[in-house]
Order: C-alpha cells, then sequence, then structure tokens
C-alpha cells in the first residue's frame, strides 16, 4: 500500500486581538483540511498564531521550522488561504519562494494551485508576491 501524502496547513493572522476575537484561523484551517480531503491527502496544521507577516521570516518560530522541513523534504504540498499568509516582505518572499521552488513544494490556495517548475506558475506566484508587498506598504500608509 502506498504512503499517502500529506497537505500542510499554514494558518496566520496579524495580531493577537484577531487570534482573540476573530474566527480567521479557524477558517483558513477549516478551508485548509477541506483541500486535504479533495486531495486525498492527509493533512498537518502548522498555526502560527497571530504574527505580522511584515517582519523577516526567522521572526516567526512556527515557519521556520516549517521552512527547515520544507530544506529537509518532509513537506511537498502547502496550503495557505491565500499567498500574503507567508509573507508581505519581498526581502522574506524571495527567501521563502526559493525554498519552494528549489524543493518542489506545490502550493495550494483558495484560489488556485501553484507548482514553481511551471514557468506560467512560478510567474503568477512572483506577481502574487509583489502584489501583497504593494498592498500591505498601502495600508501601511494609510494608517500613519
Amino acid at each position: 500500500m502506498s504512503k499517502k501524502q500529506t497537505l500542510h496547513i499554514y494558518t496566520r493572522v496579524s495580531t493577537q486581538q484577531q487570534v482573540d476575537d476573530g474566527t480567521s484561523l479557524s477558517n483558513q484551517r477549516q478551508q485548509g483540511i477541506e483541500m486535504s480531503e479533495k486531495l486525498k491527502m492527509n493533512y498537518k496544521v502548522w498555526n502560527e498564531g497571530g504574527k505580522s507577516s511584515w517582519g523577516e521570516v526567522f521572526e516567526r518560530e512556527v515557519l521556520s521550522d516549517m521552512l527547515v522541513s520544507i530544506k529537509s523534504g518532509d513537506i511537498k504540498h502547502l496550503y495557505v488561504y491565500d499567498i500574503d499568509r507567508l509573507s508581505r516582505n519581498k526581502y522574506s518572499w524571495n527567501y521563502i519562494l526559493r525554498e519552494i521552488e528549489e524543493n518542489e513544494v506545490v502550493v495550494y490556495t483558495s484560489m488556485g494551485q501553484y507548482d514553481l517548475s511551471n514557468e506560467r506558475d512560478d510567474i503568477m506566484m512572483g506577481f502574487m508576491t509583489l502584489v501583497s508587498t504593494m498592498e500591505n506598504k498601502v495600508r501601511v500608509k494609510r494608517s500613519r
């Protein structure tokens, strides 16, 4: 019997208040589980809780641990509700995308599936990361 693959589900919100008062984390988790069922995969949840994605990768313990598992080849399928759950910082994005691509990880979101070995998926993912970075910069300016 072949071993069932695992969909790794990464969940995160930006603030502790969202953890305490919101439903986004549970919604992200539930949608990831539904994706794993659709793909007929087991699942593992990596819950970062309330942590901003603007900072450096290694400021987020769960993401850092997940990237170590990606590097070791333990993760081949990753679900994030929206790509900006991973980062909104272009320097962090470069690091994360390099690890995903070098380790042949397929990324699933609520909007679709992305395999960075495919040129179209690679350019689309690059575009989406630039947009999420820009949106965050605009949001920061507005809040000031």
